[in-house]
């Protein structure tokens, strides 16, 4: 999800979303035109900008939707209680037994009690080279490389404009070897989550345009029917 050339305790991570109990998710998991309609700014004729310094595109997409406007109304930075992110992120449908563990561990990485959501580059336990939306040091969104990755996606899409996990998986070791890095265990859960998130191991395929709106912090129109958890991960090939 981020970029950092020096990552140390990713397994850290990992363990901790592959141990987590699957279920935990709480309730039904909210629809695309749901979240639409209870945050319009995350919605395609949405007027507010998306911030490029997040560079995760799930956390950009939360912060676009106003979730934590009243939080950092007065605050310098845009820097949330772990409690704020993991309860944003389950409202968008990450189960709070995976994200909760996420914002606790990037919390620690920056040695914060929070997490600054602009700063997601210096939380050493989940920062990693080889984006898809930045190039290799970039601390925001790079236009550039988000729509050379689209680009590319686009020549491996099928002829329905559908991608396999492959697809985003070939693109990301493209994007490592012309950086000249090996990919990251957190480079390689960020394919995983785009492919789970926009509904591709229910449906086999995700369309190359939802990849795009989530690129751009706007809700996909396809996104998955499960909670995004650590068992949904696991089935992702």
């Amino acid at each position: 999800m981020i970029n950092k050339p020096s990552i140390k305790p990713v397994f850290v991570l990992l363990s901790a979303i592959t141990l987590t109990i699957v279920g935990c998710g709480g309730g039904p998991v909210p629809t695309s035109e749901e979240l639409v309609t209870k945050y319009p700014d995350v919605g395609q004729n949405s007027s507010r900008a998306e911030n490029k310094e997040i560079l995760c595109p799930f956390v950009r997409m939360l912060e676009r939707s106003g979730s934590f406007d009243e939080e950092v109304a007065s605050l310098p930075t845009i820097t949330i209680t772990t409690k704020s992110l993991g309860t944003a992120a389950k409202e968008f449908g990450c189960a709070t037994s995976a994200c909760q563990i996420v914002a606790n561990i990037a919390s620690s990485g920056q040695g914060n009690p929070g997490v600054d959501i602009e700063r997601l580059h210096d939380a050493d336990t989940i920062a990693h080279d080889c984006g898809l939306t930045f190039g290799f040091g970039d601390t925001q969104v790079n236009d550039a490389v988000r729509q050379n990755t689209l680009d590319r996606l686009a020549d491996l899409a099928d002829n329905e404009g559908n991608l396999v996990y492959a697809d985003l998986e070939t693109v990301k070791l493209e994007n490592c070897a012309a950086e000249g890095v090996e990919i990251s265990s957190p480079g390689e859960l960020e394919t995983k989550l785009i492919f789970a998130y926009l509904g591709g191991v229910e449906n086999g395929s995700i369309p190359l345009s939802d990849v795009e709106r989530l690129f751009h912090a706007t809700m996909p129109e396809n996104k998955t029917t499960s909670w995004l958890n650590s068992g949904l991960l696991g089935k992702v090939k």
